[in-house]
């Protein structure tokens, strides 16, 4: 049975988007985004992930579209070195002033280096659907997502499925609290003979988030606190908890 891991780190987030008028309602635009996990005394663990979003960009009081080609880098425990080339299309639709339904499509090539230079690359598909709803002074939403990962070692093929819910809310005063649960189930496709399964997890991650309203030297502080679940079939491997701050 793996020991229990303690280890401090920190989280790492950023994002940039500037968009260029060509003709009003219609531009292009470039996104960047860069997050990571940092754990100085277990570097394994580490992640970084990092992709440039650029292309079409149409907005008006209800529609807001993104379209256009992506490109990324990944590194961490599953995809040790991956290079991500596709294409990406954001739509949100606003029915009325306070409500908002979003959709994201990703499609991607994906070109992984494992240890020793060997190859398994592949595609991913992504596809997720939310929906944001206020109710009695509180932000509510529900989301649905859905990915298909396939790869030159079949053995890694797997769906995923996501439901998501939360709430967001105004405690005290300069003070916002978002609350969220998310569920999610990896589904392999195919028997792992090294494992004796077709692996199945499930996990559940819980969040809270504090964040002020009013700008500190430029900056709105916040902190969130994640505990993550994960159930498996190969529970002896697989199934852990995490708490991250």
């Amino acid at each position: 049975m793996p020991k229990k891991i303690t280890s401090s780190g920190f989280s790492v987030f950023g994002m940039t988007q500037q968009s260029f008028m060509l003709q009003e309602p219609h531009s292009v635009f470039i996104r960047l985004t860069a997050n990571g996990q940092i754990y100085r005394q277990n570097n394994p663990y580490n992640e970084y992930q990092a992709n440039i979003y650029t292309g079409y960009y149409f907005q008006t009081q209800q529609h807001y579209l993104l379209a256009g080609p992506l490109f990324g880098y990944e590194q961490g425990e599953e995809d040790p070195n991956a290079y991500e080339v596709g294409a990406k299309i954001e739509w949100r639709y606003r029915p009325t002033v306070v409500t908002k339904l979003d959709l994201v499509i990703n499609q991607q090539i994906k070109w992984k280096d494992y240890y020793q230079w060997q190859q398994n690359n592949g595609l991913k598909h992504e596809t997720s659907f939310s929906i944001h709803y206020p109710f009695n002074n509180m932000d509510w939403y529900l989301s649905f997502g859905f990915s298909k990962h396939s790869h030159q070692w079949k053995i890694k093929d797997y769906q995923r499925y996501d439901i998501g819910s939360g709430v967001k809310f105004s405690s005290l005063p300069y003070l916002e609290t978002n609350l969220s649960l998310l569920w999610n189930q990896h589904q392999f496709k195919h028997f792992d003979q090294r494992l004796g399964a077709k692996r199945h997890d499930t996990e559940w991650i819980y969040a809270i988030k504090l964040k002020l309203t009013k700008k500190l030297i430029g900056f709105t502080p916040s902190v969130t606190f994640f505990h993550r679940n994960n159930n498996s079939n190969v529970g002896w491997l697989y199934r852990y908890q995490k708490n991250d701050l």
